[in-house]
């Protein structure tokens, strides 16, 4: 109601540059919230980051991981274009301009987007997968004498198949649902494809099963590794030096830890880069 008289006062006025700004602020707003519930950073707005590349950014995190965007492409570049209007103007933009940010909101607020900060539960992996699908792969576990060479591509066939359907259905429907039944069936396929384990397991919470890593940050990332390996390498060297010669020892002796101590930070660097895709 507040949100409608402020409209109403503005439209008598013809304060379009305040309601421009509400808009701006509400969808903003709006897009931080989503991003926290799917497990990423809000819009970083220190370092001039737009609302429109903020979710380009969430798009292709989870067009990456499900092969499913969050935001349709027609609200993503309205949005685009309002906001470099918005900017290039200094909030003075014309009153059509002021319409299509209100009604991008709106349809921002009609996406409903699943808190994956939530643990994942058994119930919901079965009743996620096709008939009985996930009774027949927790079973595995349970038998000593498995073809299991024969069973994981079949599994894996089912999982894609569904995934697939998904994917077509989320695309006419955006659905909460559609959204972490991919989770589910992603948690499953990359239990199964791990020959480590020979059952899906259920533990952890919906976004530990996403990578956030977006693809223009692996120059960075790739960096760190070839830095680190680089240090690695030269120490091996040294270390070879020493054992083929003694006496380089104490010359070289003091570079072993110059070597190995930033291998060693650059290693858990890289690690936790990737974990947090670089934001």
């Amino acid at each position: 109601m507040k949100l409608k008289n402020l409209i109403l006062a503005c439209t008598r006025t013809r304060n379009y540059k305040k309601l421009a700004v509400v808009g701006m602020i509400l969808t903003s707003n709006k897009l931080n919230e989503f991003g926290i519930k799917l497990g990423m950073r809000p819009c970083n707005k220190n370092k001039g980051e737009k609302i429109f590349e903020y979710m380009m950014m969430i798009n292709e995190v989870f067009l990456k991981n499900l092969k499913i965007p969050i935001f349709p492409d027609e609200i993503l570049y309205s949005l685009q274009e309002c906001e470099q209007v918005f900017l290039k103007t200094r909030g003075e933009i014309p009153r059509e301009y002021v319409k299509r940010i209100f009604a991008n909101y709106f349809e921002l607020t009609k996406i409903d987007i699943p808190n994956l900060h939530e643990k994942l539960q058994f119930e919901d992996l079965t009743m996620t997968t096709p008939g009985n699908l996930f009774s027949f792969v927790s079973s595995m576990a349970q038998k000593k004498r498995t073809n299991d060479d024969f069973l994981r591509p079949l599994l894996l066939q089912k999982i894609q198949q569904q995934e697939t359907q998904l994917q077509k259905e989320y695309a006419t429907r955006m659905d909460v649902h559609k959204l972490e039944s991919a989770i589910h069936l992603k948690h499953m396929k990359d239990n199964l494809t791990n020959h480590k384990s020979k059952k899906i397991t259920v533990q952890g919470t919906l976004k530990d099963n996403i990578s956030y890593q977006r693809s223009q940050t692996h120059i960075f990332s790739y960096f760190i590794f070839g830095v680190g390996l680089l240090f690695f390498l030269y120490g091996v060297l040294l270390l070879l030096q020493m054992i083929l010669q003694p006496s380089t020892i104490d010359m070289f002796g003091l570079l072993i830890p110059i070597c190995f101590v930033p291998c060693i930070v650059l290693y858990v660097l890289y690690k936790k880069y990737n974990k947090e895709g670089g934001n």
